[in-house]
């Protein structure tokens, strides 16, 4: 099964994404949050996640994991 997996980039939070993340709401999905303004919170990773990452993210995002499904 598919699902989003989005990372912020540098400065920011996982509600970067409040407005898009609705938008995919067919998909379920998964946020993680890098810990710049609280507590970091990694969801763990599945089988068919696909990476969605804004800047620093998505670099971050390739490398914690190199099988992303997209």
């Amino acid at each position: 099964m598919m699902r989003l997996y989005f990372v912020h980039g540098w400065a920011f939070g996982p509600d970067c994404f409040d407005a898009l993340a609705p938008l995919l709401g067919d998909w379920p999905q998964a946020r993680a949050d890098l810990g710049y303004f609280g507590p970091a919170r990694i969801p763990d990773f599945m089988a068919g996640d696909v990476l969605v990452g804004h800047s620093a993210g998505f670099g971050g995002g390739l490398s914690r994991r190199r099988d992303w499904a997209g």
